[in-house]
């Protein structure tokens, strides 16, 4: 009898990993999701399960180009309601999507009442590094507002780095002073922040004028750049404070050599970033300008 309850239990549980088995290897199928995306562009190459209700899909390049910039929405909702996400280059000047390359992107399977969401997504916008750029104006504008604010922004923190070479903990401070150590709350703070701020290449009435009928994301692009500064200089000022007494004396040299520096090195990465984005920004002003 024992015996014969302890088979039925074997079957049953038998028969209970065996149907969950294609449930939890179960992997998303690329066919799943219907995407639009304009022509020759981008498209979706993997969809890979990272967790629960998350999935990452991973978006080729297809074109030429360099990708610097890219946003991708699923049609939840209309508007401000939609659920999106992208990539954000151009402000760190790092992350940009060579040809051939792949970008993930993540979205969660189910929406916020626990419901299965769409599996229908919209390639809206896409600029690329030579200033070109692809997609519909609104996701378009949205971006290019991002960049010139973020430009701006970038422009006027080296400025500031060049003209403090201080690189003790007190000259650190005073950087972060002068580049402002809270990040602004407002469009109008974002604005008046940057006033005055020139893009090499590009004539000021162009910037003014794009500035002065800015969208929400004009505001994302200052903070974002700020809040890099504001990582390097709390990098830098660590650096400083450490003190490796345990070490050898060479070795603590060569950290007080690099450390002689760090603020001239900081200027120069940005310095070289902000002639890049002038040079992309140059392209999609001038476009931009001319199509209104």
């Amino acid at each position: 009898m024992i015996h014969g309850i302890q088979s039925l239990r074997a079957a049953i549980l038998s028969i209970v990993f065996c149907s969950g088995l294609p449930l939890l290897a179960q992997v998303p199928d690329v066919s799943d999701w219907k995407v639009a995306t304009p022509p020759n562009a981008v498209q979706l190459a993997t969809v890979e399960r990272v967790m629960d209700n998350v999935v990452k899909l991973s978006f080729k390049n297809t074109t030429e180009k360099t990708v610097v910039e890219f946003r991708v929405y699923r049609p939840d909702g209309k508007g401000p309601n939609e659920t999106g996400t992208g990539l954000d280059a151009f402000t760190s000047g790092t992350g940009t999507i060579a040809p051939g390359a792949t970008m993930p992107v993540t979205f969660g399977e189910k929406d916020s009442s626990g419901n299965q969401a769409s599996h229908s997504l919209r390639i809206a916008a896409i600029v690329y590094s030579d200033g070109s750029s692809v997609g519909e104006k609104r996701a378009l504008d949205e971006i290019v507002d991002e960049m010139v604010g973020a430009a701006l922004e970038i422009k006027r923190d080296a400025d500031l780095l060049a003209a403090s070479p201080d690189p003790s903990l007190a000259g650190i401070d005073a950087a972060a002073e002068k580049i402002g150590r809270t990040i602004p709350s407002s469009d109008a703070e974002a604005v008046d922040s940057v006033r005055g701020i020139e893009l090499n290449g590009i004539p000021q009435s162009v910037v003014d004028a794009r500035v002065s009928r800015h969208s929400s994301g004009f505001l994302v692009g200052v903070n974002r750049a700020r809040q890099m500064f504001l990582l390097d200089l709390n990098l830098a000022k660590s650096n400083a404070e450490a003190t490796p007494e345990k070490s050898s004396q060479e070795f603590q040299d060569r950290m007080k050599q690099l450390q002689s520096h760090v603020l001239a090195d900081l200027a120069g990465k940005w310095a070289a970033t902000s002639q890049s984005q002038t040079q992309t920004l140059q392209v999609l002003l001038g476009g931009s300008q001319s199509g209104n």
